[in-house]
């Protein structure tokens, strides 16, 4: 059963926790998994180095190749382009009835993110 995801692909994230090297870094959404709660982010990569004779064709000088890693919604902030830190989402469903993602936090008088 998938669930409602508050972080969309292409949204600006800052990874609030996880391993030290990747904390603080803000990243771009590649791809949501709705089942797992996990998502892809744009640039952080686990390098790992190809030995195997099969893939010789593929990358004959055995160089780094990169896989992206998933982190999961609870380690991961979205990162507000107006507010410049990253906040929390909420929705506010207008007078039309269209379901508008607004930031939460301290501070932020104009929630609107776009």
């Amino acid at each position: 059963m998938g669930y409602s995801m508050k972080i969309r692909r292409n949204d600006l994230v800052k990874i609030m926790a996880g391993h030290s090297l990747y904390k603080g870094r803000i990243a771009k959404v590649v791809s949501v998994c709705k089942k797992t709660r996990r998502v892809r982010l744009e640039g952080i990569t686990i390098k790992r180095k190809i030995f195997s004779s099969q893939n010789k064709t593929k990358n004959p000088e055995n160089k780094e190749e990169g896989k992206l890693l998933m982190f999961h919604m609870s380690n991961i902030m979205f990162m507000s382009s107006t507010h410049n830190r990253p906040v929390r989402i909420g929705f506010y469903q207008n007078n039309i009835g269209n379901k508008i993602r607004i930031a939460r936090g301290k501070c932020i008088r104009n929630g609107l993110l776009g």
